[in-house]
């Protein structure tokens, strides 16, 4: 199955930022975009880009899918050469620039390792405002997310209709500055991988259509915080429900 993302993110004056990305399949087309607050416009790129590999990652898990070649497609020079070139020397220096300083937006890039990991990813290069169809829909789509009201963005993720965007109308959004203060304090990026895959598990459609997945996920995350608090009695009870839940399946 060929798979390709398409990301694009902004911030204005670091005040107000969002990224999106469209996925494309064989027969299928998503959208995703969210809202980070205040963040820089490269945080914004870099997180853009995660949500489609994060996503990505479960389309292969679901469809028992071998090592794919994802078609990577974004307006910012930077993030794509930072993810597919730099990162490389970044690793083996120790995640210090040529400079001896340590990279920016360390915990995002090793994000992106974890997610695409087992992945081939080929990157592509389209300058933004030139027509391109799928990047001009994400920079709409982190427009309009930039443009609402605060107060109405909730927990979790929410599917939402973007009427006027150019490519495509249903997307799914996610607050996500609880990721981006993880971003930030989460150098390793283990942590910011795990908080955007839950985020994207959280959608109504995919708690209804796999409530078992749902609930597995959850527990094993509990679990996975009481064994590093190192507290027994939820440990136990935790491994008794996940247990439990694996039993009739």
């Amino acid at each position: 199955m060929a798979i390709a993302i398409y990301s694009d993110g902004g911030s204005d004056s670091g005040q107000r930022a969002a990224g999106a990305c469209i996925i494309e399949s064989t027969d299928n087309r998503w959208g995703i975009v969210a809202y980070l607050g205040k963040a820089t416009n490269n945080e914004a790129e870099i997180t853009a880009a995660l949500l489609g590999f994060a996503f990505v990652k479960q389309i292969i898990a679901d469809n028992k899918l071998e090592q794919e070649k994802i078609v990577w497609t974004a307006d910012s020079e930077y993030t794509l050469k930072s993810a597919t070139e730099y990162i490389w020397r970044w690793q083996k220096n120790g995640w210090l620039t040529a400079n001896k300083e340590p990279v920016k937006n360390q915990g995002l890039w090793r994000s992106y390792l974890n997610l695409t990991q087992g992945l081939k990813v080929e990157p592509k290069h389209v300058r933004g405002h030139t027509g391109h169809l799928q990047n001009e829909a994400s920079d709409h789509a982190c427009n309009w997310v930039k443009s609402i009201e605060i107060q109405n963005l909730k927990a979790g993720a929410q599917q939402i209709e973007i009427t006027a965007n150019p490519c495509l109308s249903t997307w799914l959004l996610i607050n996500a500055q609880p990721f981006i203060t993880v971003a930030r304090t989460d150098a390793s990026g283990e942590q910011i991988a795990l908080c955007l895959s839950e985020q994207l598990s959280m959608t109504p459609q995919s708690i209804a259509q796999d409530p078992y997945r749902f609930l597995k996920t959850k527990l094993e995350a509990a679990l996975s915080e009481a064994q590093t608090l190192d507290y027994p009695p939820a440990i136990t009870a935790l491994t008794n429900l996940l247990t439990l839940l694996r039993g009739p399946v």
